[in-house]
């Protein structure tokens, strides 16, 4: 990530060569579309990522970094699917990451009644998934919900 952030593509290049032939994980191929990106554009690169996305659907690593990619892109509304998918593929207790950047795009597209949608699903998975039934976090994320309805 850091290299490629510095754009040193070559380095980055060799080590990704390096964990293709120690590390067999299918985010390989999420960060060769990447240094592809970086070469070419993210829309010469974008139907390799959709591909990536189906071939790894019950990964939510290449799922949850293909998202990220596309929001980063500002790609949001196709970035939220593939988010849902990810977190509905992780194994419990999952993250909250999924919602709170899916709130974010749906803020950024002005949408604020699926923002808040979105805002409570982080708390239902905080409350299933992690007992977190209040506390600063919890209240951070109502705090949010209230500015949004008001």
């Amino acid at each position: 990530d850091n290299l490629i952030e510095d754009n040193r593509l070559d380095e980055a290049q060799k080590v990704l060569q390096e964990s293709y032939d120690k590390n067999s994980h299918p985010l390989n191929h999420f960060y060769k579309i990447l240094l592809d990106e970086k070469k070419l554009g993210f829309l010469q690169v974008k139907e390799r990522y959709e591909d990536l996305a189906m071939c790894y659907q019950d990964d939510w690593r290449v799922l949850f970094s293909v998202a990220n990619n596309y929001c980063q892109n500002g790609a949001y509304v196709e970035a939220i699917p593939i988010w849902e998918k990810a977190c509905q593929v992780q194994e419990k207790p999952r993250y909250t990451d999924y919602y709170e950047s899916i709130a974010q795009c749906y803020l950024l597209m002005n949408d604020k009644e699926n923002a808040v949608k979105a805002y409570q699903e982080v708390l239902k998975i905080l409350k299933e998934d992690w007992n977190c039934k209040f506390g600063f976090y919890v209240d951070r994320i109502n705090q949010k919900i209230e500015g949004l309805i008001s």
